[in-house]
């Protein structure tokens, strides 16, 4: 861990597997562990998300941005993989780019975070 990199994180992936006669079975399968990430929020920055109030129309309010920096090397992170971080947070992964040096996640929280 640097000062750079303070989090660790891990990713998963959801798989189904047919089996026949039965229902599709889940498994989760681990893309990445213990990789050293930088996780933020910019403020402001977030897309609108609809707001329902009683006696109130459609409204939006401002949405945070969630990103994370991290130096995953060759592995591949999609849409939809979930992100845990080193104090159980997690989040949904709803894009990633790798630009050469480092690949930045931006992530949703699939739970409201402290």
């Amino acid at each position: 861990m640097s000062a750079f990199y303070p989090r660790t994180i891990t990713i998963t992936r959801s798989s189904y597997t047919p089996v026949a006669g039965q229902p599709l079975e889940q498994t989760n399968i681990t893309v990445v562990s213990g990789a050293p990430a930088r996780i933020y929020l910019k403020r402001d920055k977030g897309f609108s998300a609809p707001i329902w109030s009683p006696g109130k129309t459609n409204t939006s309010a401002s949405m945070p941005m969630w990103l994370v920096d991290t130096k995953l090397g060759d592995k591949t992170v999609q849409e939809a993989d979930i992100m845990t971080d080193d104090l159980g947070r997690e989040f949904k992964v709803d894009a990633a780019y790798f630009n050469g040096w480092f690949t930045q996640l931006s992530i949703t929280p699939t739970r409201p975070v402290a």
